[in-house]
């Protein structure tokens, strides 16, 4: 399986996805519930000499997001759960008679697996996933981890941006053919480095700041010119710390200390 990204001829990202293949006759994308009909209409868009059908199956499957400390050790755990599934030869397994879909994302920093279910059965996955020590600690904890781990979400495609302000590496190839938005990708990756790049801050106590907020090189508003503004936000109540997402000019040094509301926050490596 992979991630990818689905871009405007201009280079905007429309959305993201995760594509893996079932059979040779099949693919299974999953996004997004509010990305569906972009992808939809961008593979119809563009498909030339191949012929095939988009069936959306939003209504009748559900997801599993698992994040775990590596991809082995959440594989080991689904294993005991799901029958017939060998991640070397197949992404397709069976669970109470079910079929499910196992997408490992390995591009991860951090190990991540997609699982695609019947919604109806969704629940006791979890709860079986649970029996075996794979802590589900909710959309909070996950939201937490895309935001420390720079995962784009909707709020960061809403920015002012382009595919290379991302970790592109991951969702772009630069070994295929041609696709929307690939002018822009090569012209900015051609010049060695693009103009902005996503970034995590740690702040201490950055209780009161929000969404949309300014993030600026000095505390003073003048150092607002290489700053962003903060996309995504989570605060961990156990170490009185806070994590940001925002865009920083690509020549802004990662060591720099920058400013959110007068206090100091730093780049999370």
């Amino acid at each position: 399986a992979a991630e990818f990204m689905l871009l405007e001829p201009n280079g905007k990202p429309l959305a993201l996805g995760c594509l893996g293949k079932i059979s040779d006759q099949e693919l299974l994308l999953c996004a997004e519930s509010n990305a569906v009909d972009a992808f939809a209409q961008g593979f119809l868009k563009f498909k030339v000499a191949d012929q095939f059908e988009f069936n959306e199956l939003t209504a009748e499957w559900g997801c599993l997001h698992l994040v775990g400390p590596s991809t082995d050790a959440v594989l080991a755990h689904v294993k005991t759960c799901l029958s017939n599934y060998n991640d070397a030869e197949s992404l397709t397994a069976s669970f109470e008679g079910s079929t499910a879909y196992c997408l490992p994302l390995r591009a991860q920093s951090v190990g991540s697996l997609l699982l695609v279910l019947p919604k109806d059965i969704v629940p006791q996955l979890q709860t079986a996933l649970e029996a075996q020590v794979i802590v589900t600690q909710g959309a909070s904890a996950y939201e937490a981890m895309r935001i420390e781990h720079q995962w784009p979400a909707a709020n960061e495609l809403s920015q002012k941006c382009i595919a290379t302000d991302f970790p592109y590496e991951r969702f772009i190839s630069f070994s295929k053919g041609c696709y929307a938005g690939q002018e822009v990708v090569e012209m900015s990756t051609a010049r060695g480095r693009p103009n902005r790049r996503l970034v995590a801050l740690r702040v201490e106590s950055a209780s009161g700041i929000k969404e949309g907020d300014p993030v600026s090189t000095h505390q003073e508003a003048s150092g607002f010119a290489k700053g962003g503004v903060v996309s995504s936000i989570s605060h961990n109540e156990t170490t009185g710390f806070s994590v940001v997402l925002t865009f920083i000019k690509y020549s802004t040094p990662v060591e720099e200390t920058l400013y959110l509301d007068a206090k100091p926050a730093t780049v999370i490596s």
